[in-house]
Protein backbone atom coordinates (compact mmCIF):
# COMPACT_ATOMS: atom_id res chain seq x y z
CA UNK A 1 0.00 0.00 0.00
CA UNK A 2 1.49 3.34 -0.98
CA UNK A 3 1.94 6.00 1.69
CA UNK A 4 -0.72 8.35 0.32
CA UNK A 5 -3.31 5.59 0.49
CA UNK A 6 -1.99 4.64 3.92
CA UNK A 7 -2.61 8.02 5.59
CA UNK A 8 -6.04 8.22 3.96
CA UNK A 9 -6.84 4.77 5.28
CA UNK A 10 -5.69 5.79 8.78
CA UNK A 11 -7.79 8.96 8.62
CA UNK A 12 -10.97 7.12 7.67
CA UNK A 13 -10.39 4.56 10.42
CA UNK A 14 -9.68 7.11 13.17
CA UNK A 15 -11.94 10.04 12.28
CA UNK A 16 -14.95 10.63 14.45
CA UNK A 17 -18.57 11.11 13.43
CA UNK A 18 -19.81 14.68 13.94
CA UNK A 19 -23.45 13.65 14.13
CA UNK A 20 -22.62 11.07 16.78
CA UNK A 21 -20.99 13.86 18.79
CA UNK A 22 -24.16 15.95 18.49
CA UNK A 23 -26.35 12.95 19.40
CA UNK A 24 -24.23 12.11 22.44
CA UNK A 25 -24.55 15.70 23.65
CA UNK A 26 -28.28 15.56 23.08
CA UNK A 27 -28.51 12.50 25.33
CA UNK A 28 -25.97 13.73 27.90
CA UNK A 29 -24.89 17.37 27.58
CA UNK A 30 -21.13 17.60 27.04
CA UNK A 31 -20.70 13.96 26.03
CA UNK A 32 -20.00 14.93 22.40
CA UNK A 33 -17.17 17.22 23.47
CA UNK A 34 -15.79 14.42 25.63
CA UNK A 35 -16.02 12.07 22.62
CA UNK A 36 -13.90 14.59 20.70
CA UNK A 37 -11.28 14.52 23.46
CA UNK A 38 -12.26 17.78 25.17
CA UNK A 39 -13.13 16.29 28.52
CA UNK A 40 -12.85 19.51 30.55
CA UNK A 41 -15.08 21.38 28.13
CA UNK A 42 -17.60 18.54 28.11
CA UNK A 43 -17.69 18.32 31.88
CA UNK A 44 -18.16 22.09 32.14
CA UNK A 45 -21.08 21.94 29.69
CA UNK A 46 -22.63 19.11 31.71
CA UNK A 47 -22.37 21.06 34.98
CA UNK A 48 -23.70 24.27 33.40
CA UNK A 49 -26.64 22.42 31.87
CA UNK A 50 -27.53 20.81 35.20
CA UNK A 51 -27.30 24.19 36.94
CA UNK A 52 -29.43 25.74 34.19
CA UNK A 53 -32.14 23.12 34.63
CA UNK A 54 -32.04 23.50 38.43
CA UNK A 55 -32.21 27.31 38.25
CA UNK A 56 -34.96 27.40 35.64
CA UNK A 57 -35.96 25.31 32.63
CA UNK A 58 -35.16 27.86 29.87
CA UNK A 59 -31.46 28.35 30.75
CA UNK A 60 -31.10 24.57 30.94
CA UNK A 61 -32.67 24.09 27.52
CA UNK A 62 -30.49 26.84 26.01
CA UNK A 63 -27.27 25.44 27.50
CA UNK A 64 -28.31 21.93 26.43
CA UNK A 65 -28.69 23.12 22.81
CA UNK A 66 -25.31 24.87 23.05
CA UNK A 67 -23.82 21.57 24.26
CA UNK A 68 -25.27 19.77 21.22
CA UNK A 69 -23.72 22.39 18.91
CA UNK A 70 -20.34 22.12 20.65
CA UNK A 71 -20.54 18.31 20.48
CA UNK A 72 -20.82 18.58 16.70
CA UNK A 73 -18.26 21.37 16.35
CA UNK A 74 -15.59 19.82 18.59
CA UNK A 75 -15.70 16.57 16.62
CA UNK A 76 -15.48 18.54 13.34
CA UNK A 77 -12.39 20.37 14.64
CA UNK A 78 -10.89 17.10 15.89
CA UNK A 79 -11.21 15.61 12.39
CA UNK A 80 -9.64 18.68 10.75
CA UNK A 81 -6.67 18.66 13.13
CA UNK A 82 -6.24 14.91 12.78
CA UNK A 83 -6.21 15.19 8.99
CA UNK A 84 -3.59 17.98 9.16
CA UNK A 85 -1.43 15.82 11.41
CA UNK A 86 -1.60 12.90 9.01
CA UNK A 87 -0.82 15.09 5.99
CA UNK A 88 2.21 16.57 7.79
CA UNK A 89 3.52 13.07 8.41
CA UNK A 90 3.06 12.14 4.74
CA UNK A 91 6.49 11.48 3.24
CA UNK A 92 7.61 13.57 0.30
CA UNK A 93 8.30 12.22 -3.19
CA UNK A 94 11.88 11.29 -2.31
CA UNK A 95 15.09 11.80 -4.33
CA UNK A 96 14.84 11.88 -8.11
Amino acid sequence: MDTKASWRHNYFLARKNQWLGAFLSFILPGAGSMYAGRVKSGFLLLILTILGYVAFILPGIFIHLVAVFFGYDHVRKFNIEFLKTLKEKEPGPGPL
